[in-house]
């Protein structure tokens, strides 16, 4: 059974980093702590789900800039691309909650939040020290964990589960069976069941669930390896395609390769500008290239 928590904001044993550095005058993140806890996690995956996992979002975009979630450039400077780990898990409906309970087994420390389809793990002993995004004053938040997943079927192809749509939505058709919340979306729950609560939430909430939610196979297979979390983690076959179109466009706007300067430091918690220079944007691409030399997806600084 997967375990649930009541609150993921459990103030419990708040513990702050000590071995953090700023960066250009940016409150400290504990970059050991983040990279330490990518690694944990990767091998749970590794471990689990053999081969059937890949990354997305920021930690994406992290693995294929440094072949890492975080990384401090010579100048001293410090880029934490993302503030979450996220993942995609290719599996069978009815293993969902397996897989989370086996992956718990690996996490000891992590709490387990179940939702419908997505389900958010949180390292939270010791925390992570931040910064609010409203006060600017300095708090501890937990160091999350986002599974997200597809449905695999008996023929080898797989599909976007329900409530998962808009995330894929630029590959799906654009044909809606449904604007609201679907039977098969309560009872396919990785937990198994859902509290009345949620029910009453969900009933409020409309999901856009189209018709037809296989998605291309050469868009995920096959996978690409990574560097990331000390080792080799995976990437989509079309990982740029991916990144591009996800979230309609969330990541199409820049340069993926490019560090955004005004969270440089601070995962996109919060604003707190640190400018690169020409010799940090050499470092980067060199970076690039050593990834690909030693057989790494990475990007390319012309892209």
């Amino acid at each position: 059974m997967v375990r649930e928590v009541a609150s993921e904001g459990a103030n419990e044993a708040l513990v702050q980093q000590t071995h953090a550095t700023d960066c250009c005058g940016c409150p400290a993140v504990d970059s050991d702590y983040v990279l330490t806890h990518s690694g944990v996690f990767r091998e749970a995956l590794e471990q689990e789900v053999p081969r059937k996992w890949f990354l997305v979002e920021g930690t994406l975009i992290a693995a294929l800039r440094y072949g890492a979630h975080a990384q401090h450039l010579t100048s001293g400077k410090l880029n934490f691309v993302d503030s979450d780990f996220d993942s995609v898990v290719i599996c069978r409906p009815e293993q969902r909650a397996d897989i989370v309970r086996r992956l718990m087994n690996h996490l000891p420390g992590w709490e387990c939040h179940t939702g419908s389809h997505v389900v958010k793990l949180q390292a939270t002993k010791p925390k992570l020290a931040t910064t609010s995004r409203s006060a600017g004053g300095q708090t501890l938040r937990d160091l999350r964990a986002h599974l997200h997943f597809l449905d695999e079927g008996s023929d080898g192809n797989f599909s976007v589960p329900w409530g998962q749509e808009s995330s894929w939505r630029h590959w799906l058709s654009s044909e809606v069976l449904s604007e609201s919340l679907a039977e098969d979306e309560i009872s396919s729950c990785p937990s198994g069941q859902i509290s009345s609560e949620a029910l009453a939430v969900a009933a409020t909430r409309r999901f856009r669930s189209y018709r037809a939610r296989e998605l291309p196979h050469d868009l995920v297979f096959p996978l690409q390896k990574v560097q990331w979390g000390g080792g080799d983690a995976y990437a989509p076959n079309k990982y740029l395609e991916i990144l591009r179109g996800w979230n309609d466009g969330e990541y199409s706007k820049a340069p993926l390769w490019k560090p955004r300067e005004s969270y440089l430091a601070t995962a996109g918690l919060f604003q707190c500008p640190c400018s690169l220079d020409e010799d940090d944007y050499s470092e980067i691409c060199e970076g690039f290239s050593r990834l690909q030399a030693s057989g790494f997806a990475a990007f390319d600084c012309s892209a």
